[in-house]
């Protein structure tokens, strides 16, 4: 619904396969979309911790261990806070990194009306 018709339409005309209208039309159209749900998405992935903790609290072993979980096991579980300090500001800063390249990929691309 976000892509005009006449878009679609115009490139049939213009004899376009359909793997040219998604790729050259449909998926640069949504790129502000995909680059919205990716960057949300990483930085949710912090909130995920208490329905791990609640539902299995890391396990079986260390099956369902979360950067969140390990953060928290070092930090209170083993009294390691310089640890846990060091792996949350390592998580932020590669979270931070992936979202900037995200958004600086989506400028250069022409995302934003540029």
């Amino acid at each position: 619904k976000a892509i005009p018709k006449e878009y679609i339409e115009a490139a049939k005309v213009d004899g376009a396969s359909e793997f040219n209208i998604f790729t050259r039309i449909t998926l640069p159209l949504l790129r502000p979309i995909i680059v919205f749900v990716t960057s949300t998405n990483l930085m949710s992935c912090w909130f995920v911790f208490s329905s791990v903790y609640t539902l299995t609290k890391g396990g079986p072993g260390t099956a369902t261990m979360v950067m969140g979980m390990y953060i928290y096991e070092q930090a209170f579980k083993r009294m390691k806070a310089g640890l846990a300090t060091a792996a949350a500001i390592i998580n932020t800063i590669v979270v931070l990194l992936i979202v900037i390249f995200i958004h600086l990929r989506g400028y250069r691309g022409g995302l934003y009306g540029r």
